[in-house]
């Protein structure tokens, strides 16, 4: 469940994209609610959709690869285990091919191109935001490193940070260079629900403490499930 959940989990990240650069919007407590809630009802949507799609136009498995399905088309722990060890493993069908898709799309350049489209488009918001959230939390000293003091200062009269974006472009390079997809998301897979976990826990506690900067105006807002959202 877990290594599937990392997978797919990198693909809902983009709920804090409109938070992230809360300093650039008109209007902040109007457009990220409405750009969110509008954003996850449609993915929400697209997502439910394409698994009703594979459901219905794949087989659970199809013997490729040098390999051959389980008996009865049901795997238990015996065969995995065996499977794996004679390098048996099928290839084909919809719980062994990681990129079904490109077989059933009608034209197969248009799912090469929606991926990478889709990703470079989850990249760029990440691009985009981390420096601004590096550069206030540099700014602010909320980490108490001197050497954040270099990535506090911006650019232009945007105050662009520039030097933190080549710092999380460092990072982003950095970690590619494992060369696993799969080990990459399950470690920003845990990355992203720290720090969401934190956000929730930070609105819970400043509506607890009746914080002096804290006036949410989203009316679907409450404290608690800000608590239950950090467990």
């Amino acid at each position: 469940f877990f290594t599937v959940f990392a997978v797919f989990f990198p693909a809902a990240t983009g709920i804090m994209a409109g938070a992230n650069v809360s300093g650039d919007l008109k209007n902040p407590s109007h457009a990220i609610p409405k750009g969110t809630l509008i954003a996850v009802a449609i993915t929400f949507v697209t997502y439910g959709s394409l698994i009703f799609v594979a459901g219905l136009a794949c087989d659970r498995c199809v013997d490729s690869g040098g390999g051959s399905c389980p008996p009865n088309g049901t795997s238990t722990q015996s065969w995995a285990y065996a499977a794996r060890e004679a390098q048996t493993i099928p290839m084909g069908g919809l719980l062994y091919n990681k990129i079904i898709f490109a077989t059933i799309a009608p034209v197969h350049p248009f799912f090469y191109l929606g991926v990478f489209a889709s990703s470079l488009s989850s990249a760029l918001s990440s691009l985009v935001s981390a420096p601004r959230i590096l550069q206030s939390v540099a700014k602010d000293k909320v980490l108490n490193f001197r050497w954040l003091s270099y990535l506090a200062v911006g650019r232009g009269a945007d105050n662009n940070p520039v030097r933190a974006l080549y710092f999380s472009f460092a990072i982003s390079l950095g970690v590619s260079l494992i060369g696993n997809l799969d080990a990459i998301a399950t470690l920003i897979s845990n990355v992203f629900l720290a720090s969401y976990g934190l956000v929730n826990l930070a609105c819970f506690g400043a509506s607890r403490t009746h914080a002096a900067g804290w006036r949410p105006t989203f009316k679907a807002y409450n404290k608690w499930l800000s608590l239950l959202g950090a467990f």
